[in-house]
């Protein structure tokens, strides 16, 4: 997740406890750069591929 890293040293957290995570999720939500979930089939991937959504992550099975 890009910022994470970065979030968790500005407030001395461990990035690998699912409360960090969710305390991250909330900051960006709190400051509206959340991305919305799940991103549109034809929107870009979050996980940062640079592929569609459903070319990447998207994809069942």
């Amino acid at each position: 997740m890009d910022g994470l890293a970065d979030y968790t040293t500005k407030t001395g957290t461990d990035p690998e406890k699912p409360g960090t995570r969710a305390a991250f999720a909330a900051e960006l939500l709190r400051t509206g750069t959340a991305t919305p979930w799940p991103p549109g089939r034809n929107e870009p991937c979050w996980c940062g591929s640079g592929r569609k959504y459903k070319k990447c992550c998207g994809r069942p099975g």
